[in-house]
């Protein structure tokens, strides 16, 4: 499970320790040097940290913040990943990408100023309902049949078991 550690910016909540289990300190998983995080989850983290404020810090509240130095935030981002030709403009278009996710927007007029949405980042975040994987199992043993009458070989479906993943 993913865990995050900020400040609630937005005062609804989502930050407070039993509102939601997603929330919380980052796991190990997901510490420096793991490769595992995302640009999201690593500007949440530099903005829970008043240290970073030359670079990035929040602004005007309902989730906005402002690069205050997006070279430094790209260069520290390219460090986290390896990557050292990372700049701001592989940075930005990165953060675009989260536009239609509704994980966050930019915000017009004001230059390198960004608004996390948590709502749709705390649904970004859920996994599917447990109906998506009924409908998705049937989907597939319906291809499966259909491609077994197609080759006329017989269809066994045998559910397997994968340690360490659950339904």
């Amino acid at each position: 499970m993913l865990y995050l550690a900020a400040a609630d910016p937005v005062g609804d909540g989502l930050f407070k320790k039993g509102k939601s289990p997603g929330w919380g300190p980052l796991s190990p998983a997901v510490q420096k040097g793991s490769g595992q995080i995302q640009l999201w989850q690593f500007l949440l983290e530099l903005l829970a940290d008043r240290a970073n404020a030359g670079c990035i810090a929040w602004e005007g509240g309902h989730g906005e913040f402002k690069l205050t130095d997006p070279d430094e935030v790209a260069r520290r981002w390219g460090e986290r990943k390896s990557k050292p030709n990372m700049n701001y403009d592989k940075l930005s278009r990165a953060l675009r990408y989260y536009y239609d996710k509704n994980i966050m927007s930019k915000v017009h007029g004001k230059r390198y100023a960004y608004r996390f949405d948590f709502q749709g980042l705390a649904q970004a975040c859920q996994p599917p309902p447990a109906h998506a994987h009924a409908a998705a199992a049937a989907a597939a043993t319906a291809v499966t049949l259909q491609d077994a009458a197609l080759y006329l070989v017989p269809a066994v479906l045998i559910p397997l078991r994968f340690p360490g993943l659950s339904k």
